[in-house]
Formats: structure tokens, C-alpha cells, sequence
């Protein structure tokens, strides 16, 4: 059997796109669009050209589910880590929410005065944090 540099190529992708959420790379944003890109480019090349191994014989439309394979796998790590962002701004809106909730309780209990709270809950507030 001959070997075919294209198909190793995608089966390397189809590991790397499955492998790097699981080591929390999706939620850095660098490894994550080069893993992306590189997903593309394979999951596109060996959708529209294919290799020789799976251009001909019994594999004739394995590209098409090779490429799908790596594409669909591409789509879930968008999901994820747009799942993992939302998650992160929930975890940091209830903490922002706590740390308020302690300011206050201090206030009220006379160990802070109003001007040292008003300037923790001010260097407390993100941009588009509305009033809650």
C-alpha cells in the first residue's frame, strides 16, 4: 500500500482538532485560530482536491467525509469555546456581584467609610456593566 502524505495530514487534524480542547487550548486565542486555520486549509484541501489514495478505487468519496469530518470538528471547537467565554463572563459577573456585596456589608458596618466604598465599587465596574 502506498502511502499518502495528504491523508496523514488530515488524520493529524482530525487529532490536533480533537486533542487541544481537552489540554484547555481553545481558551487561549492564538493556539486556537492557528489550530483553526490549519483545520481549514486541510479540511477544504482534502474536501475540493482530495489525494490519491482517496481519489479513485473504493475511497472515491472519503474526502467528502474526511473533509466534512474535519470541518464538523472545527464548527464544535467554535462552540466550545464561545461556551467557555460565556462561561468565564457568568463566573466574572458573580464575582464582580460578591465583591460588591462586600464592599457594602463593610460599609454598613462602619468598617469602610462612603468615600473609600464608592472608590472600590468604582474600580469594581467592567465596560457594560449596567446596573444589575
Amino acid at each position: 500500500m502506498k502511502t499518502d502524505a495528504t491523508f496523514f495530514v488530515a488524520a493529524f487534524t482530525i487529532g490536533l482538532a480533537h486533542l487541544y480542547p481537552r489540554l484547555g487550548l481553545y481558551s487561549r486565542a492564538i493556539p486556537f485560530w492557528i489550530a483553526q486555520a490549519f483545520s481549514a486549509g486541510v479540511g477544504l484541501y482534502v474536501l475540493i482536491v482530495g489525494s490519491p489514495m482517496m481519489n479513485s478505487g473504493p475511497m472515491r468519496y472519503g474526502r467528502w467525509i474526511l473533509g466534512f469530518t474535519i470541518l464538523m470538528r472545527m464548527g464544535i471547537n467554535h462552540f466550545n469555546r464561545v461556551e467557555e467565554q460565556r462561561r468565564l463572563a457568568r463566573v466574572q459577573r458573580l464575582d464582580l456581584r460578591a465583591s460588591r456585596d462586600d464592599i457594602l456589608i463593610a460599609l454598613r458596618a462602619g468598617d469602610i467609610d462612603e468615600e473609600e466604598a464608592s472608590r472600590r465599587l468604582a474600580a469594581l465596574s467592567v465596560p457594560g456593566d449596567g446596573p444589575n
